[in-house]
């Protein structure tokens, strides 16, 4: 488990995976634009957004890391049906996800009524997920 007192920049640092220019060009620019210091430093190059996740967040936050090839077990197996299983995810296995959930699915076939549907869409529109990994994330110590 990491020392979670440790920001994760230092963290970073501390561990080789990024070099002292790095976090501070992306300090820079986290001060002027905002935004979360992991996102700006692959965004800028300094690491890939696969160490971020599996080297720093997922043992600081305690996390598994959803891999694209667990994608399908992990779907098809239906873990967590019934209840929450979290997981950190990259872009990619996220766009994977969706990509196949919109081939095999369709909203037709998962509602049966037209209530449903729009329970399903008021749900959608406030975005309960986004604002829960948001939070994590600003937990994770810049």
């Amino acid at each position: 488990m990491l020392d979670v007192s440790l920001k994760i920049g230092e963290l970073l640092v501390e561990r080789g995976l990024i070099q002292e220019s790095d976090l501070r060009k992306a300090l820079h620019i986290q001060a002027s634009g905002g935004g979360r210091l992991g996102a700006i430093l692959v965004r800028i190059g300094a690491l890939s957004e696969e160490v971020l996740l599996e080297e720093t967040l997922s043992e600081q936050l305690d996390l598994p890391v959803l891999k694209t090839s667990d994608l399908r077990d992990v779907i098809e197996s239906r873990v967590g049906y019934g209840r929450v299983v979290y997981y950190l995810a990259s872009q990619q296995v996220i766009e994977s996800y969706l990509d196949y959930v919109q081939r095999e699915y369709a909203v037709e076939d998962l509602f049966q009524s037209a209530d449903e549907s729009r329970a399903l869409a008021e749900l959608a529109e406030e975005a309960p997920i986004i604002e829960f990994v948001n939070n994590i994330m600003s937990q994770a110590k810049a």
